[in-house]
């Protein structure tokens, strides 16, 4: 999608994830995860998020992690969350249930 900011491969399915803001600097435009299919050229948002986009990273346990982002530059102290999204949400969202992408991640700082 347009405005990628960072990548990163499921360890668990070898999907290719990548958070964005494609609409960005569009009004209203949000972030999102989305899983990439490079053989049909196609990208689906699977987690909608909140303001810019952000890095995102798999974890040890191989749960997703996300770095949200304030909306002004530099971002001031405290507005910054990382949210882990759980290997099972995770493979559900990619399953395509529309319920995971309101995730229901934890927030760790």
């Amino acid at each position: 999608p347009h405005n990628t900011f960072a990548l990163a491969v499921d360890p668990a399915s070898g999907t290719l994830l990548a958070s964005a803001n494609p609409l960005w600097p569009g009004p209203g435009a949000a972030a999102g995860i989305f899983a990439i299919d490079l053989a049909q050229g196609r990208h689906r948002e699977i987690v909608r998020c909140s303001g810019p986009s952000g890095p995102l990273a798999f974890g040890s346990a191989g749960e997703l992690v996300y770095a949200t982002q304030a909306n002004t530059f530099p971002p001031p102290p405290g507005q910054t969350d990382l949210l882990r999204v759980t290997p099972t949400q995770l493979a559900q969202a990619l399953a395509g249930d529309r319920k995971s992408t309101r995730l229901n991640s934890s927030h760790t700082v």
